[in-house]
């Protein structure tokens, strides 16, 4: 399944499309392979004859290594696609240099929002409202947001909210 994610992943277009666009592409890939291994997983129990209770643990098992791999395979592409420094990178490669005046321009506080609220739009997890107000849309990853943040707050204490605070030795 691994191997299909990046091989699907490899052939859609992704010339024509936006960043968000591209990761809500990978996300629905990644649920469509969910559904492809639960579909193969209950018709190979079914066909061997497997009693129902059997059925469930092994099952789980495999989705959580599937999802626990597709999860890395997507923020390393996430990470290929909007992390700043990457794309500072392929800027000052793609222009033969840029000076530093060019980058304070293009990575502008300002601009990183806007890129940042285009993204959500096109995931479909924002919109905003004829009075310029953004809402939630959808509730996918604020939904993810608050299992990561409960996780990171059983794991080590804190959920990430707060400020980290150094103090001097």
């Amino acid at each position: 399944m691994l191997m299909a994610l990046f091989l699907i992943h490899c052939f859609v277009p992704k010339s024509q499309m936006t960043s968000g666009k591209r990761q809500g592409n990978l996300i629905t890939i990644i649920v469509t392979l969910d559904g492809a291994v639960l579909m193969i997983w209950l018709a190979v129990s079914l066909f061997n004859g497997e009693p129902w209770p059997l059925f469930f643990p092994p099952l789980l098992y495999v989705l959580a290594v599937f999802n626990s791999a597709a999860y890395s395979y997507f923020h390393l592409f996430n990470m290929s696609e909007t992390a700043r420094r990457i794309r500072i990178l392929r800027d000052i490669s793609a222009r033969s240099g840029l000076s530093t005046s060019d980058l304070a321009h293009n990575y502008s506080p300002r601009g990183m929002l806007e890129a940042r609220i285009d993204r959500l739009m096109d995931l479909g997890e924002i919109e905003i409202d004829s009075d310029g107000r953004i809402r939630l849309k959808k509730r996918r990853l604020i939904l993810a947001a608050y299992i990561f943040s409960g996780l990171r707050k059983i794991l080590i204490g804190r959920n990430g909210t707060e400020s980290i605070r150094f103090s001097p030795r």
